[in-house]
């Protein structure tokens, strides 16, 4: 194997990925394979994404601004256990599975499983010490005593949380991403915007609402643990498979940069929760889960984008891997645009129609943490990228620079330009991310990671945001009809543009195989 830079896997012999025949070696169809695992994982992200915020909206709505100000900050260290509560063992064991799973399910069982175990100990210890923490943390950290039942609440689901994330992250070294779209992406947010707001309407309030969190995530759990046995069954032949130590070896930085990046978009949060009122942390909550929309795009080719680097580099096809990456990041702004336009344009019409009226104070907000979510897609899914290919420390380094500036710039900002102050926080932060993450994955991939063909999604959402800037004020009173046109123009544009200016390689193939080869040309 031929790996490049100085924490490749060339330099040990300890972290060397088995030869494998991978699903197929031409680009063309690998670009199809990769196209197919976005869609499925950004439909399951996508629908549960909507279940999230139609439950966000519904509890903001039934839960006065305060409470739901501290469901918000439960649900803040709920997210945060899910970086550091697994340890990264779901990167861990999805770079070592990813070689051979795809030929032979069996052989990577034992890697799943000893993964999953390592993961369910380490949410269990978390879980122990955030409950016993509980109390010191509502009051000198966050100054909220009444939130302690809160973080004591969502600490129980702590180790069904890292055992979802490990056994269904794990599913996707078989280059699919249906399973974990299925029980983690969609089955999670599902089970949660029923049982969450069912409970506040049973008349258990904010408690109510974290306890229905928490079931949620032991159904899904044990959902996941059940099909990842299922999925890579009992080999004819004993193999006792990666060790801890090895698993540890890659998972550990990987859990690092992980908890960098998640801190790097909760941090605003905790600080605001920190220095301001409730009702503005449920505001600030509410735009911040409205531009996190747009990582989920990373997100949905990251697992897939995981499997296939690995295997071709696992045969040598560097090229191959520099390839798919670009084209991902490419993929990932066309698929922005319709999300980004409004997000920026109209802020306070997109809280106001999905939040309530109440929410709107965080339009400004909103409008800068969309423009530096939107600024990240440009590296792509960088993280996976410098773990998969060996360069973890690379990744802590970007992250963790990145999460310090902006644990520095909120605590500086935020008590003195509040909502606002934490956004340009945020969005600086993720900036300087771009920037490192650029330099890194381009010596990663032996070459640059973003080509030329990104230009062409650029402009279009450039022109469509001057073209929407242009015409927002010509539109309707209404924040709803507002948004629903906005929408439409972004489509629209995004559609003229791809016409107008022509598609690559990348897009034809995958319309021919959309088309199917026997249907005729239009």
């Amino acid at each position: 194997m031929s790996y490049h830079g100085p924490h490749g896997y060339r330099h040990t012999n300890r972290h060397r990925l088995p030869q494998m025949q991978v699903v197929s070696n031409d680009t063309s169809s690998s670009h199809v394979v990769l196209a197919k695992g976005a869609v499925i994982f950004l439909a399951g992200r996508g629908l549960g994404r909507l279940f999230a915020l139609v439950s966000q909206a519904i509890l903001a709505r039934l839960l006065a601004p305060a409470a739901f100000g501290l469901f918000a900050l439960g649900w803040t260290v709920f997210r945060l256990a899910e970086a550091i509560g697994p340890l990264g063992l779901q990167a861990g064991a999805l770079r070592f599975a990813s070689a051979t799973a795809a030929r032979d399910p069996s052989s990577a069982r034992p890697t799943v499983l000893r993964a999953t175990r390592m993961a369910a100990l380490s949410g269990l210890l978390l879980s122990v010490v955030t409950f016993l923490f509980a109390q010191p943390l509502a009051v000198h950290v966050f100054h909220k005593p009444t939130a302690t039942v809160i973080l004591r609440w969502f600490a129980v689901g702590f180790p069904f949380l890292t055992v979802l994330i490990v056994a269904a992250g794990a599913t996707q070294a078989l280059q699919t991403t249906r399973y974990v779209a299925a029980v983690r992406e969609l089955g999670q947010p599902m089970l949660i915007a029923l049982l969450a707001p069912a409970a506040v309407l049973a008349g258990f309030g904010v408690r109510g609402a974290a306890a229905g969190a928490v079931i949620a995530t032991a159904v899904a759990g044990t959902a996941a643990l059940v099909l990842a046995a299922k999925l890579f069954p009992k080999g004819a032949q004993t193999d006792v498979g990666i060790s801890s130590r090895a698993l540890l070896a890659v998972s550990i930085p990987a859990a690092a940069a992980s908890t960098f990046r998640l801190l790097l978009s909760w941090t605003d949060r905790l600080v605001v929760g920190a220095y301001l009122p409730s009702a503005s942390l449920g505001a600030y909550h509410a735009a911040a889960q409205l531009a996190a929309v747009l990582s989920m795009l990373v997100m949905g080719f990251s697992g897939i984008l995981a499997a296939m680097i690995v295997a071709a580099l696992a045969t040598g096809e560097e090229h191959r891997a520099r390839s798919l990456y670009q084209t991902s990041t490419k993929w990932m702004l066309y698929l922005a645009t319709p999300i980004f336009v409004p997000l920026v344009i109209a802020p306070g019409d997109v809280l106001t129609t999905i939040f309530g009226p109440a929410y709107a104070c965080a339009g400004t907000a909103l409008r800068v943490l969309a423009l530096g979510q939107g600024l990240s897609l440009l590296t792509g899914a960088v993280g996976t990228l410098l773990v998969m290919t060996g360069h973890e420390r690379q990744w802590v380094l970007v992250a963790g620079v990145s999460c310090a500036t902006n644990i520095g710039l909120s605590l500086w900002l935020t008590p003195r330009w509040g909502l606002a102050g934490a956004a340009g926080s945020t969005t600086v932060a993720l900036t300087l991310l771009t920037i490192l993450g650029v330099v890194f994955a381009s010596r990663a991939l032996g070459g640059p990671c973003v080509n030329f063909k990104a230009l062409k999604p650029l402009a279009i959402i450039a022109l469509t945001l001057l073209v929407g800037f242009f015409a927002l004020p010509h539109l309707p009173a209404s924040p709803a009809v507002r948004l629903l046109i906005l929408l439409a123009l972004a489509a629209a544009m995004l559609g003229g543009g791809l016409v107008i200016l022509g598609l690559d390689t990348e897009e034809r193939e995958l319309y021919a195989a959309v088309r199917g080869p026997g249907r005729p040309r239009s």
